[in-house]
């Protein structure tokens, strides 16, 4: 599978990068391939880093489908696979994009509220101190 990727002329395959240079590469993406395994994926709530940034610079991740991703981007995001030989994301791509990007603005704001100044603050109060 990662040599067709590396290989495909519509793909531009990165290798691993200095943290730094990671989001300049993300926000240049049209999309982000951030699919992992379907098992792994109903076995975690884990998000992983790579959704994350997507979200922080407004790239489409194509995304396993789990209550996770659904509870984050809604469950009719554009861009959910069953798998890495799903091809569904393909069809009708650009409408698919109009869609995510909208989509995406709303994400980061739910995000802000897992700040860890907002979960500090919150449990902070939830615990009868002051709010700050």
């Amino acid at each position: 599978m990662t040599s067709k990727l590396e290989t495909n002329e519509h793909i531009d395959w990165i290798h691993r990068l200095p943290r730094e240079e990671v989001l300049k590469n993300v926000a240049s993406a049209d999309l982000a391939w951030c699919a992992r395994d379907a098992y792994f994926e109903s076995q975690t709530r884990e998000l992983s880093t790579k959704v994350l940034e997507c979200i922080l610079v407004g790239t489409p991740p194509i995304l396993t489908r789990s209550k996770l991703h659904e509870e984050l981007l809604g469950e009719d995001w554009p861009f959910f696979v069953d798998g890495p030989e799903d091809l569904a994301w393909k069809t009708d791509l650009i409408s698919k994009l109009q869609k995510a990007k909208k989509s995406l603005s709303y994400s980061e704001i739910k995000l802000g509220t897992h700040k860890l100044s907002n979960i500090s603050r919150d449990f902070s109060i939830l615990l009868g101190g002051e709010s700050s």
